[in-house]
């Protein structure tokens, strides 16, 4: 894997920084949690490309929603900082 060559998110960036992503993934468990899926679909959203259908559409939803889910498990948000470490295992 090349990973000069990852288009990755800003926030997948910004985890990455030493004393900048200790700092989000402590914010992330202090901001509301709407304001946090927000900025999850929004990140997440830009993955996938043009859905075909209402069906489909549906499916990226939940999709999106269960990987938000996921994240937050047992305080998640608060370690992602370690856990953005996958793109460099890759």
């Amino acid at each position: 894997m090349h990973y000069d060559l990852i288009n990755q998110r800003i926030t997948q960036r910004l985890f990455n920084f030493p004393y900048v992503g200790p700092f989000l993934s402590s914010l992330s468990t202090k901001v509301p949690k709407a304001v946090l899926d927000f900025v999850v679909s929004r990140q997440l959203t830009s993955i996938w490309g043009p859905v075909p259908d209402e069906a489909a559409e549906k499916r990226k939803a939940e999709d999106i929603e269960a990987m938000a889910m996921l994240t937050r498990f047992n305080g998640g948000q608060s370690i992602s900082h370690k856990t953005i470490s996958y793109l460099k295992d890759r």
